[in-house]
């Protein structure tokens, strides 16, 4: 999909009901933000912090193609087997396949990175652009997706009875330090109060 794949889209905001810190809200936002979040792509983000989209990898890989012919084009005597005699020929080939692999494997990386970064990324503005400004303040573009949506969830399924916006926040707490979800989730960046 063009809207996982492409780090300069930018994403349309949530269109539903706005959650805020009343657990009121929050039945009628999750129905609505799980409808609009699946039909764009971004469900299996916050459901799984080990999510990469299936064709990550494959889009990556052809993106490394490109950056190899471009790179072939611009350092032509990097890749050149001309003038090269039967013996020097054989080692002259494996330089070459060397060079073309280490450049292959590099630019395949830092796309498949960047463009996964940005997917968490906009998954993350996403949901944040469903909240009312005073429970988005809490978060930034660096959150994990799902460890946010767990908060979430957590806040307002487990403790609904707090009508209090610092609940949220040990509630992140409480996830960041735990031993399961730390080892593999992105933790948030809190602003200063």
């Amino acid at each position: 999909s063009s809207l996982v794949m492409s780090p300069s889209i930018s994403i349309a905001p949530y269109s539903g009901g706005i959650l805020d810190f009343s657990p009121q809200s929050f039945a009628a936002w999750k129905l609505q933000f799980e409808n609009h979040d699946s039909s764009i792509g971004f469900s299996r983000y916050y459901l799984d912090s080990a999510y990469v989209p299936p064709t990550l990898k494959r889009d990556a890989y052809a993106k490394g193609k490109e950056a190899l012919d471009y790179d072939r084009m611009m350092n032509p005597d990097t890749y050149s087997l001309d003038n090269y005699e039967a013996a020097g020929l054989a080692a002259r080939k494996v330089i070459v396949a060397k060079a073309e692999s280490d450049t292959l494997r590099t630019a395949t990386t830092e796309t498949q990175e960047e463009v996964h970064s940005m997917a968490r990324a906009n998954a993350v503005q996403y949901l944040l652009s469903s909240f009312a400004p005073s429970v988005r303040t809490v978060w930034d573009s660096y959150t994990s997706p799902s460890l946010l949506w767990t908060a979430i969830l957590e806040r307002y399924e487990v403790h609904n009875n707090v009508n209090d916006p610092t609940t949220l926040i040990a509630m992140i707490n409480e996830l960041k330090y735990s031993s399961v979800l730390a080892l593999t989730l992105y933790l948030p960046h809190w602003p200063a109060w």
